[in-house]
């Protein structure tokens, strides 16, 4: 049985090996910072700290992208999966509903990590904390949530966004 299990955990290794990431990892460096100081305790500031860490990455040099997430890839942990409904649907039981891993990335993120946009397009400069939210969701999501249907300009609500009545729009 021993022998089992190891010969199962080497073949599932060996396969999570040649899987694809969805995204390019050649030529990337990543890096954790993480805002001790009580002058980050609002997101104004955060905003403004890391917003200026990114444009004093893109000028070292040699650097051609850059772009900043509040999760590394593959760092995921179970608190970061947040619950979500679609509209015209009622809130599902606590542990019911359906989960999404939100993360919050910079404007060029997609583009520096060479993920690709299939339809619809990824963050602007107009995409502020004061316009309507808009999310990018993944090929599944929009597969599962919203079958034989158009995904543009679908609403999910987000539990956690859901105390300003904004829905975030695909």
């Amino acid at each position: 049985d021993l022998i089992t299990a190891a010969a199962l955990l080497v073949r599932s290794f060996l396969a999570a090996q040649t899987r694809p990431l969805g995204f390019n990892p050649e030529h990337l460096i990543a890096a954790e910072v993480s805002l001790t100081s009580q002058k980050y305790e609002d997101l104004a500031h955060i905003r403004a700290f890391f917003d200026m860490v990114l444009e004093r990455i893109r000028q070292l040099p040699g650097v051609t992208e850059a772009g900043i997430d509040d999760d590394l890839p593959f760092e995921l942990e179970w608190g970061d999966w947040d619950p979500f409904f679609l509209p015209g649907e009622s809130r599902a039981e606590p542990g019911r509903a359906p989960v999404m891993a939100a993360q919050s990335v910079s404007l060029d993120y997609f583009r520096a990590l060479q993920i690709p946009i299939l339809r619809g397009r990824g963050f602007s400069a107009e995409d502020t904390a004061a316009s309507q939210p808009v999310i990018v969701v993944n090929e599944t999501l929009a597969k599962h949530y919203f079958p034989n249907e158009d995904p543009i300009g679908k609403q999910l609500i987000i539990y956690a966004m859901h105390t300003d009545n904004k829905a975030p729009r695909t």
